[in-house]
């Protein structure tokens, strides 16, 4: 498993964009000794959270939108969206040469183990999803141009019938 200060490193270099591009602040980390490990980004409306669990060896990223500023129910699937079900609402509609400019974003960042390779791999998703979405995050940043693929989060959230809460695993 990756130490608690690797993790803190990585996260913080892969999902920096959250803070140059989208207006998050970082808001806090959790360390639970080597069993658990959160990272948590803030807008006024949003949070993102980037969590490793050593036992069952999970990772996931999640979208909360607050209600009256605080954390909704982790189970409210109105309010809290894994990034799987983002991906699966909007990746599918981007052409390759979207790709390949967030591609280009991230070239930078080198991962050295299969526990980085898919932290980055999910800061290149949710990057893309959060440019390419009108709803998921609000109008508090600015989206390049022509970059909008319309509405999707009410018809994502009202056809989950049943939270499937797929997570990452670590291998």
């Amino acid at each position: 498993m990756i130490s608690p200060e690797d993790f803190l490193l990585f996260v913080k270099s892969s999902f920096s964009f959250l803070i140059a591009e989208f207006q998050f602040e970082f808001w806090n980390e959790t360390i639970n000794g080597t069993a658990y490990y959160d990272v948590k980004y803030r807008d006024k409306n949003n949070v993102i959270s980037i969590s490793i669990e050593s036992s069952p060896n999970y990772y996931q990223v999640m979208l909360f939108k607050l209600e009256d500023g605080q954390l909704p129910d982790y189970d409210d699937k109105r309010k809290s969206i894994h990034l799987n079900e983002l991906n699966d609402g909007i990746l599918h509609e981007l052409t390759k040469e979207e790709f390949k400019k967030n591609n280009e974003y991230f070239a930078q960042i080198d991962s050295k183990d299969e526990t980085q390779r898919m932290i980055l791999k999910s800061a290149k998703d949710l990057r893309l999803c959060l440019l390419y979405s009108d709803d998921l995050i609000g109008p508090a940043y600015n989206k390049p141009a022509a970059a909008s693929r319309g509405s999707w989060l009410g018809k994502l959230i009202s056809s989950l019938n049943i939270r499937t809460n797929r997570k990452h695993k670590v291998k």
